[in-house]
């Protein structure tokens, strides 16, 4: 038989063993310092942490935690999950302080109460822009405009304006927008969306609903209902208005008093901030102008402030500062 052949390989020779070690050792030397400084620095932030947290529980670390909130992203108050930042905390009350401070006050109590009106102004511009998106309410640069013309108008110029706002807050312009024009804004314009709600306002509708069928059922309880229930001024007079002019009365409801027959009792009106029907006692002319006499029960709408109350009721509301 013949010797066999050798076997011939194909491409470089594999490389001796002894030779892959030396090529993983820097590879496993880099491997093992990155997760030491991997677990160093998990250490750090543990123990800054630690360190931050034990700040916020004593009044001398406040000048630290506002040192550091203007590099880190420390918190002030945690709402539905929604941070509020500890820097935009310090501004706020940095610039209601001055202001308190300008009109006299400086006991400790004083500022205590004031920072408790700043988170809770804080944590209610939360929920109002949560409520802006969910009733898909959008606040138009015009709503804007017109809160901020209503701090304009009490100076002279928008010079004076500015230099008022810097010397009773120490804010600019765009601090003062951010703090004060823009939650108000959002008030203004949650507000009149609550007030058209046909859905949040159901609850007092079906109440003024059951009034108004009681009163059709017994007439002569009109004046004892309306002193026990309605929302008028003129409730403790049995609902009874007065001789007045149609005028004074709501337009919504003059064409229906002045067709009305004495002793006629009105289906119910929506007014923009409440519901109300009317009894006919008396209508005269007086110098071509109408008089009408009548008695009102009426129901107030729910407003932006109804709602923001059950919101703070049922938020999940957690303090970092101290109350």
């Amino acid at each position: 038989m013949s010797a066999s052949k050798p076997t011939k390989h194909v491409g470089p020779e594999p490389l001796p063993e002894q030779m892959y070690a030396a090529r993983q050792l820097p590879v496993r030397r880099a491997v093992f310092w990155s997760g030491r400084f991997l677990l160093l620095l998990v250490a750090v932030c543990i123990l800054l942490g630690i360190f931050l947290m034990s700040l916020y529980r004593i009044p001398s670390g406040e000048p630290i935690l506002r040192a550091a909130s203007n590099v880190l992203p420390l918190p002030a108050v945690r709402v539905n999950g929604r941070l509020i930042g500890y820097r935009a905390y310090g501004s706020m009350v940095d610039g209601w302080t001055e202001l308190y401070q300008q009109q006299g006050g400086e006991d400790t109590a004083g500022t205590s109460l004031l920072r408790d009106r700043i988170l809770h102004r804080m944590i209610q511009d939360v929920l109002l822009e949560e409520l802006v998106r969910e009733m898909d309410v959008v606040v138009q640069p015009e709503d804007l405009a017109i809160v901020e013309q209503t701090f304009l108008e009490q100076y002279d110029s928008e010079a004076r304006y500015e230099q008022a706002l810097y010397e009773q807050f120490r804010w600019t312009p765009e601090e003062f927008r951010l703090f004060v024009v823009g939650p108000l804004a959002r008030l203004r314009v949650l507000d009149d969306a609550v007030l058209a709600s046909e859905m949040l306002q159901a609850g007092p509708h079906d109440v003024i609903s059951e009034l108004h069928k009681d009163v059709q059922l017994q007439p002569d309880q009109f004046s004892e209902l309306a002193t026990q229930v309605s929302g008028s001024l003129s409730a403790s007079d049995g609902g009874e208005l007065g001789l007045r002019p149609i005028s004074d009365y709501p337009e919504e409801v003059r064409a229906t008093l002045l067709s009305a027959q004495e002793g006629e009792m009105t289906d119910v009106f929506a007014l923009s901030d409440r519901f109300v029907f009317y009894r006919v006692l008396e209508q005269a002319s007086v110098r071509r102008e109408q008089y009408v006499n009548a008695q009102e029960i009426s129901v107030a709408k729910r407003d932006i402030h109804d709602i923001l109350a059950e919101r703070f009721a049922n938020a999940s509301i957690t303090y970092y500062v101290q109350l």
